[in-house]
């Protein structure tokens, strides 16, 4: 089972976006596709209309609960299941910290438990990657997809994304975790940084790690979210979602392929 966190330092860059159609997208191919919600805003499990047990999520794991979470089974695509999230989850962390959980005690079993069942475990990340759930799944990914927006804000603390990545490698926390890429979301071509996107990229950081698909800002994408769909399953024609096609056939594509172009790793 390949394992893909989609994380960013910053919040409102679109993770869950490109973690649901993303995940989406694998299942068409027939791909054994689990879905992990490690944010307990909880936005990947709404946009699968899912209403979880406040146990059944990640925090299963914990030694309060002390079992394996309950998954849930994609009404209309036998290829996708989903382990949810609750707001519950934050109150877990706070324990977790104050009882000082190891996180490899989550990620272990994250990795282990689906590893026969699933071809790809995909993991929307909360933002704040050195939060507890944040850790259990850097710990537990093989690679990372970092979405980003075009604009000044998204890209402030873009470095300390990279040095927080560095860290878990080379302090032998999960030295298989390398960087994927990083995918421009939310574009939209009216603006100057949209228009632009790849030169704003490229300045803070390598032009191999940038991703040739770019995912515009859409209300199809939004509208599809609030009916509980990805584009994927809702309007499948629709223009949006070949560039989530398009994104999967890249993330296919570098997968196996030697990344060592994070910064500091050189």
């Amino acid at each position: 089972m390949k394992i893909l966190a989609v994380a960013n330092q910053k919040g409102g860059v679109g993770k869950s976006t490109i973690a649901t159609n993303l995940a989406m997208a694998m299942a068409l191919t027939g791909a054994r596709t689990l879905l992990v919600d490690a944010d307990y805003q909880a936005n990947s499990t709404a946009a699968f209309d899912v209403t979880p047990d406040p146990s059944h999520t990640l925090s299963a794991w914990l030694p309060r609960y002390g079992r394996a979470p309950t998954l849930h089974h994609h009404p209309t695509m036998p290829t996708l299941d989903i382990l949810p999230a609750f707001i519950t989850m934050a109150d877990d962390e706070w324990e977790a910290i104050e009882t000082r959980v190891d996180p490899l005690s989550l990620a272990a079993p994250l990795r282990t438990t689906y590893a026969t069942d699933y071809d790809w475990m995909i993991i929307d990340c909360p933002p704040a990657l050195a939060s507890f759930w944040a850790r259990v799944a850097l710990l537990a990914a093989h690679r990372i997809l970092i979405p980003i927006t075009p604009g000044p804000f998204p890209l402030i603390g873009f470095r300390q994304l990279f040095n927080r990545i560095d860290y878990i490698r080379h302090h032998a926390l999960n030295p298989s975790l390398r960087v994927l890429g990083v995918v421009a979301n939310m574009v939209d071509v009216r603006t100057m940084f949209g228009r632009d996107v790849r030169a704003l990229l490229t300045s803070i950081t390598s032009d191999a790690m940038i991703f040739r698909t770019e995912i515009p800002v859409a209300a199809s994408l939004v509208n599809a979210q609030g009916r509980g769909h990805t584009i994927l399953d809702d309007d499948p024609q629709n223009r949006v979602a070949y560039t989530f096609v398009a994104l999967l056939e890249e993330v296919l594509d570098r997968w196996d392929k030697p990344n060592d172009l994070m910064p500091g790793t050189n």
